[in-house]
């Protein structure tokens, strides 16, 4: 009969989804792969720019001391006593350059890790984010992404991810980074702490706060959830909260 799904037909859907789902799998664990040696990469090409700059500063302050080594004795005198002198050339040619090197590497790093964030964000955040914080009441049946908020008085507030449902009164505020350091996540609950004088709408709800890193420093998994913030890290294919079972969240 025309239209009826026999056995074997479904068989072969299965088959074919259970392909798809596990060619997504495989494209999806290999973005994370390259995006870990790309950071990598970016890393060392930071550390190698430092080395380079270090060492053209120990050069300059070795020609100031020749320089000042082949003075007259009097003018050498004076040197001393106000330092080394390097030409006014050479030390704003130097100082340009370093500037530019500068530049270059963060230009670099910010192009990868902007790209790489979004990423991060759009494949295992913001799926994640469904169903983490389910325990807590709070089923992200509504999930708005690259919020920026305005206070009458012209202050902003631009969040990451916003979940929450109608059903509650709690709203969940992620923050998410590229690299997740202790200063980050002081800033990040400085901001909270402004949520509801910028947007007072939710006066009456109970703000939570996330943070999801690519790269996470070592401190600053603990220091965040001593603050009372979720935090997501990576679970295989998707995510998951880092916290203890007994885990609190702070309100705000």
């Amino acid at each position: 009969m025309s239209g009826v799904l026999t056995i074997d037909a479904l068989w072969k859907l299965c088959a074919e989804n259970s392909r798809q789902l596990h060619e997504q799998s495989v494209a999806t664990d290999r973005m994370l792969r390259d995006m870990r040696a790309e950071i990598a990469a970016a890393d060392r090409r930071m550390r190698d720019h430092g080395a380079e700059l270090e060492h053209r500063l120990y050069d300059m302050l070795r020609e100031q001391r020749a320089e000042t080594a082949r003075m007259p004795g009097g003018m050498r005198a004076q040197a001393g006593e106000s330092g080394p002198v390097l030409p006014a050339g050479a030390m704003d040619r130097e100082f340009q350059e370093t500037r530019r090197v500068i530049a270059e590497v963060s230009n670099q790093i910010d192009t990868l890790f902007v790209g790489q964030r979004g990423l991060f964000m759009e494949k295992l955040v913001v799926p994640g984010c469904d169903t983490l914080f389910s325990a807590w009441g709070i089923p992200g049946s509504q999930i708005y992404q690259r919020c920026k908020f305005w206070s009458d008085d012209g202050r902003s507030l631009w969040i990451d991810i916003m979940v929450m449902n109608h059903n509650s009164d709690a709203v969940v505020l992620v923050n998410v980074s590229s690299t997740l350091t202790v200063e980050e996540v002081t800033e990040y609950v400085e901001r909270l702490g402004q949520f509801k004088e910028i947007r007072p709408r939710y006066a009456a709800c109970r703000v939570l706060g996330a943070v999801a890193g690519i790269v996470t420093e070592e401190d600053a998994t603990s220091y965040a959830a001593n603050q009372g913030l979720f935090v997501i890290v990576q679970s295989g294919e998707s995510v998951a909260l880092a916290n203890a079972p007994d885990f609190e969240p702070r309100v705000w």
